[in-house]
């Protein structure tokens, strides 16, 4: 992760690491789609810590609440993951420490992510979706979830497939943004080195693929969309939140 993050392959490992995930739940008998939490309905500090994804019954639990000496979180002690034992980068229960504040919350409010969708070429587009949405919602979950292990985190399926479906939405079926990809491919660089031929590393987990396998999501095998993919789109005012 550490690796991937903070360059133009990231969105795309996402969506690779996505499509591996809703695979493997296959295999293991889960049948519906991959679920996706549209945080933009979550856009307050209230509204998030109320949000029913935290139900301890229905849903994913809430905050770290017990004690741990792992970095960076304590322990989920209620809902389906408590006392999870997650086994990256050594075995630790499952941590969140929540920073839900203003700052970090209006970074995924409706009129945000309005004038993220408005960019007119990739590199616009996910540099500011990964400044604003993307990283702070890490911030806000905490514990694992901040970390390069992130994906020790339940919640961070559901949030990649939201930035994936943004992702989706802004492409459209529009042919140049099909195939609109630029950027960095190593961190701090500030060189343009992106290229539809870079290459997916799974260090084993699956074959390793190119880019360009993952820029469209009705082709190449990945063969899904969203339901609102194809409509003229644009969120509300933040006041219908």
């Amino acid at each position: 992760m550490s690796t991937i993050r903070l360059t133009e392959l990231s969105i795309m490992w996402h969506r690779s690491s996505l499509v591996l995930r809703e695979q493997a739940m296959a295999e293991c008998g889960y049948k519906d789609p991959m679920p996706y939490w549209d945080w933009t309905r979550d856009a307050t500090p209230e509204k998030f810590r109320k949000s029913e994804l935290f139900d301890s019954k229905k849903g994913f639990g809430g905050d770290g609440s017990g004690e741990t000496d792992w970095v960076d979180g304590l322990c989920v002690e209620e809902g389906p993951y408590a006392r999870l034992e997650v086994n990256y980068p050594e075995p630790h229960c499952l941590t969140r420490r929540f920073n839900i504040s203003e700052p970090v919350v209006s970074n995924w409010t409706k009129s945000v992510v309005n004038k993220i969708m408005q960019y007119d070429n990739y590199l616009e587009f996910w540099n500011n979706t990964e400044l604003h949405p993307h990283d702070n919602f890490h911030r806000a979950i905490g514990g694992d979830l901040r970390r390069q292990y992130s994906p020790n985190e339940p919640l961070f399926f559901l949030h990649h497939a939201q930035i994936d479906r943004l992702w989706t939405i802004w492409q459209g079926r529009n042919e140049t943004r099909l195939h609109d990809y630029a950027g960095n491919t190593v961190q701090n660089a500030t060189v343009d080195t992106a290229s539809l031929n870079d290459q997916l590393l799974t260090l084993g987990f699956a074959p390793t693929r190119g880019v360009d396998d993952f820029m469209d999501t009705l082709s190449n095998g990945l063969c899904y969309t969203y339901d609102d993919a194809d409509d003229e789109w644009k969120y509300d005012d933040d006041d219908a939140n």
